[in-house]
């Protein structure tokens, strides 16, 4: 009751028009690599959009402390599935196995370590407020998104420059780039001073 209404105007309409836009785009590009991928990005966005919308609107202390030792978990995968997104676009195929298996194992200690200390620490509750601490795993978390979003950036300016490519391409890959960057950047730079 003491949430004001216009949290859920800003926090619904980007849950809802990121699932249609990002559906829209999967059944028009028939279900296509990229389109999965940009699906996959567009869902787990909005589920930690979700996610903090409990935690801002939740009573319950309960629903609160699940929603802290979620958070990381819907983050993560934005950033992973972003730069799989942008790997598959600038070769124009899937990635190979390797770096599949590399983006899994650099995942894991997230969902390892999910439900520990490591993740959040502690928890307070006050009468004006109740919030969690984040544990160590934040700071993996953080040095996971900058590498992913980084290694993004080199790869797609590389890409956009490289004389094998013709000049469509090379202005679809410098766009897109520009792009994730801003966008990965925001969400990282946000989520850090928002601690």
């Amino acid at each position: 009751s003491s949430v004001p209404a216009l949290l859920y105007y800003t926090y619904i309409p980007v849950i809802v028009l990121s699932l249609l836009f990002s559906v829209f785009v999967l059944v028009k590009d028939k279900f296509s690599l990229l389109s999965k991928l940009f699906f996959l990005i567009s869902t787990f966005f909005s589920l930690w959009v979700l996610n903090i919308l409990v935690q801002w609107a939740s009573n319950s202390v309960v629903t609160q402390m699940l929603a802290w030792q979620l958070t990381i978990f819907f983050e993560i995968p934005i950033f992973i599935f972003a730069f799989y997104f942008a790997a598959v676009f600038f070769e124009q195929k899937d990635i190979k196995f390797p770096l599949k298996l590399l983006l899994l194992i650099l995942a894991l200690p997230i969902l390892v370590l999910l439900p520990t200390q490591f993740n959040v620490e502690s928890f307070y509750l006050t009468e004006d407020d109740c919030g969690g601490n984040n544990g160590l795993l934040w700071s993996y978390a953080y040095v996971l998104e900058i590498t992913l979003l980084v290694w993004v950036l080199f790869w797609g300016l590389k890409k956009s420059f490289s004389a094998n490519v013709d000049k469509v391409f090379q202005k679809q890959v410098l766009l897109l780039t520009i792009g994730l960057v801003t966008f990965l950047s925001i969400f990282f730079i946000s989520n850090y001073l928002g601690e």
